[in-house]
């Protein structure tokens, strides 16, 4: 058998006397690799007008200020040209290895995923991480966002300069 070819089976059956019974089966194709891997981004949850307004959450983020959920997205070279995708499972942990905050969930073919209503802790890496399955039922590598930190820690201002240049502070101006 050929990868990526499609096959069919025929079946005949013969009976003592003589009758004949011939069954096709449905199509199939060959697939014996693994679907491809693409990227997973930690992504900012919000409407279309905050999104908008927001310079940085659009991309993919590093911190998070909001505790109430963890998200992302996936794209860029998931596939599979001799089945095609199955579906994508999804999960959550303070690691890459460790799943610990929400197990392994399918998801269908959907390329984002948001879970909402978890408890994050300040100063604390969260990992979201994305498999898929193609329709021969073979896993691809597991892929993981670079993780995002929760950060409620409101920043520290130590100085304030005025003036044109950096590092320089100017009294008056004219």
């Amino acid at each position: 058998l050929e990868m990526g070819v499609e096959y069919a089976v025929d079946v005949t059956a013969v009976s003592r006397s003589g009758r004949r019974n011939t069954q096709t089966s449905p199509r199939f194709s060959v697939d014996w690799t693994p679907p491809n891997v693409g990227r997973v981004d930690d992504m900012y949850v919000g409407t279309d007008a905050e999104r908008d307004a927001c310079a940085y959450c659009r991309d993919e983020i590093d911190y998070n200020t909001n505790a109430s959920y963890l998200a992302i997205e996936w794209c860029c070279g998931w596939d599979d040209a001799e089945s095609g995708l199955q579906s994508y499972s999804v999960a959550f942990g303070t690691s890459p290895d460790d799943m610990d905050i929400m197990p392994w969930l399918p998801v269908g073919l959907n390329d984002s995923f948001t879970l909402p209503n978890v408890v994050l802790e300040t100063g604390m890496s969260y990992y979201g991480c994305v498999v898929a399955v193609n329709n021969a039922g073979l896993f691809s590598e597991v892929v993981c966002s670079d993780g995002v930190i929760y950060d409620d820690t409101p920043p520290v201002m130590l100085e304030v300069n005025d003036g044109l240049q950096a590092g320089f502070d100017v009294d008056t101006q004219s």
